[in-house]
């Protein structure tokens, strides 16, 4: 942003002529001439410290003003002008800037606030030194500054001179697109919404549409009914939530629309006396009324600057909530956590006899305690996220099941993987936490086995893959995949009850895997045993008919060889009771985490001693 040149209003009125003016234009009015022919444009100008209402273009530059060139709050610099000296009214100069040339540095629509606090500046009597200086001719001033100007935080919003009735009736004032927002603000504070309360006054909020909800009816006891809707706004301070009703959602639907950001005024703030449905911390709400205020902040460097300070939540551990600390049934939380494990869609009855779809996805977080989320309805299957991904839930409410504390939220206030640098932390934390030795892993298995045992990555070696029944045949039907078998030329599917000319070969096999600290018995489904050989189920598959010896020196080369690996251990209990150890995963070693691993393990260790 440009800045403006402070005190040169002042020295201009003076007969100086002041090199770099640069000032911004408060306000625009136009002024048919006595003949009624031609018109010029009177300008309202400040230089940061000082306002002066007595500034004029030439009329060879109106179609600036026409053409939306110079707009209300525009920083422009004055390349060529000339202070024009009137009679002397009860003892006060009455001077008039005449400006010939200027260049509009920034529009004002991109601006959207008054710069600093400038004061009206009342002109005094003349020296002959200043009378003599006025009469120099004009010179035409050359460069801009340099120097950036940091626009405040909280820009003042001051009181707009409109036309007075005793303007001529002819008189046009010039409306450009911002023009609105600065009518409505005119003598207004910009207040952050944590300081609204039922006795604020005069004031006008900047905030981002966030949760907002579609139109519903209400009802009350004696009948009446009505259409309704809410949304929250959201600033640095916190949020607050916004209602609509009858009339006011016709005019007010429509403007608010989520993620955008707004300045608000002269909304009704009202106690809350039921916060069933409020999602927010606010001791207040915002009721949207006729004569509300609304208009789209639409300037992207106050939408950056907004954006910066967006989202700052307070994140409760998932400690906490188990344990209820800080927090009660029915309370509504932030939480970032990592998404442990995702069950399947399941199809519950409601009272009403009615099928619902639910989906349990287990999270936990730094704390090391877990808790499920519950999704539903068309949430629940259309929920797209992976084990490990990043969830960050804005006002989850804490629920109870069987005296587990769950968590529920809706689907607008969820934010996978966010680029947040706590998200950042969480996931450098997950990574390590994961890592263990085989031992560790089965250890910590049998700890939780007969729930749901989380997966472990260990760096490990593969001692040996047994290539015998390494190819399934299989149903060619992506939705079956069950085991065929070949009879009269044909390949038939028991599941599906279809005979195929052509089978679908899929990897399996068996895996004995070791670390430093033990041996174990593995099977890796098809994704895994084709990452680790680097064939295709395919290629397996040809060179099973083609050349055998091709596929047991693929698989001796993988002997020996460092991989990661992601296992879960699984409690079977047939005939007779087992763990069933899958590889869920396999890559590279990746040596950075794993070091970082390695280095807490001796920080643990040095700590313990």
């Amino acid at each position: 942003m440009i800045s403006l040149r402070r005190g040169s209003i002042e020295r201009i009125l003076r007969g100086e002529q002041v090199a770099n003016t640069t000032v911004q234009v408060l306000d625009i009015v136009k002024i048919p001439s006595t003949d009624g022919d031609s018109y010029h444009y009177r300008l309202e100008i400040s230089d940061g410290e000082f306002k002066y209402s007595f500034a004029a273009l030439s009329q060879s530059l109106n179609h600036l003003v026409k053409d939306n060139i110079i707009d209300l709050l525009a920083i422009v610099k004055l390349d060529e002008y000339f202070m024009l000296r009137r009679n002397i009214n009860q003892g006060r100069p009455d001077n008039v800037i005449i400006i010939f040339s200027l260049n509009v540095l920034v529009k004002g629509d991109r601006v959207q606030y008054i710069i600093g606090q400038p004061k009206k500046y009342v002109c005094s009597f003349i020296s002959a030194y200043d009378q003599l200086n006025s009469l120099i001719p004009p010179k035409k001033n050359i460069g801009v500054e340099k120097e950036a100007c940091s626009p405040p935080k909280i820009p003042r919003i001051e009181e707009k001179k409109l036309n007075s009735s005793k303007a001529d009736s002819s008189s046009a004032k010039i409306k450009p697109d911002n023009e609105k927002s600065l009518i409505f603000m005119a003598g207004k504070t910009l207040k952050p919404i944590c300081d609204l309360d039922d006795s604020s006054r005069n004031w006008v909020i900047k905030a981002k549409v966030v949760s907002k909800f579609p139109v519903m009816i209400w009802t009350k006891a004696n009948g009446s009914s009505g259409p309704m809707f809410s949304f929250n706004l959201f600033d640095e301070s916190g949020a607050i939530r916004v209602r609509a009703y009858n009339n006011e959602v016709n005019q007010f639907n429509d403007v608010f629309q989520e993620g955008q950001y707004y300045f608000v005024a002269d909304a009704q703030v009202m106690k809350i006396t039921d916060r069933k449905n409020n999602t927010t911390n606010h001791l207040y709400d915002m009721k949207l009324m006729p004569h509300t205020k609304v208009t789209l902040c639409n300037v992207e460097e106050e939408v950056e600057e907004v954006s910066t300070i967006i989202k700052k939540y307070k994140y409760m551990p998932l400690e906490n909530i188990n344990e209820l600390v800080g927090v009660k049934i029915n309370d509504y939380v932030d939480v970032l956590c990592v998404i442990k494990n995702i069950d399947k869609v399941q199809e519950v009855t409601k009272k009403t006899g009615s099928l619902f779809n639910k989906r349990n996805v287990i999270l936990i977080d730094q704390s090391r305690a877990e808790i499920t989320l519950t999704l539903w309805g068309q949430h629940a299957v259309e929920f797209k996220a992976n084990n490990g991904d990043i969830i960050e839930i804005k006002n989850s409410k804490v629920g109870e099941y069987y005296y587990s504390r769950t968590l529920s939220g809706k689907r607008n206030l969820m934010t996978l993987n966010p680029d947040i640098p706590e998200a950042k932390s969480l996931r450098k934390w997950y990574e390590i936490y994961s890592w263990c030795s085989l031992t560790e892993g089965i250890n910590k298995s049998l700890q939780s086995i007969y729930k749901m045992p989380e997966p472990f990555i260990s760096k490990v070696e593969i001692k040996f893959i047994d290539k015998e029944n390494i190819i399934n045949k299989t149903c060619p039907s992506k939705d079956c995949l069950e085991k065929v078998f070949q009879k009269n030329g044909k390949y038939t599917c028991f599941m599906c009850k279809t005979n195929w000319d052509n089978y679908e070969p899929r990897l399996s096999a068996k895996l004995t895997v070791c670390d430093w600290s033990s041996v174990i018995y593995t099977v890796a489904p098809n994704d895994v045993v084709e990452k680790i050989i680097g064939l295709s189920a395919v290629e397996v598959d040809q060179l099973q008919r083609d050349d055998k010896n091709k596929i047991i020196k693929k698989l001796a080369d993988v002997s020996y060889q460092p991989y990661q690996l992601k296992m879960r251990i699984k409690y079977e209990q047939n005939s007779y009771p087992q763990l069933d150890v899958t590889v869920v995963d396999a890559n590279p070693v990746n040596y950075k985490t794993y070091n970082t691993y390695l280095l807490e393990r001796i920080k643990n260790h040095m700590r313990n001693k």
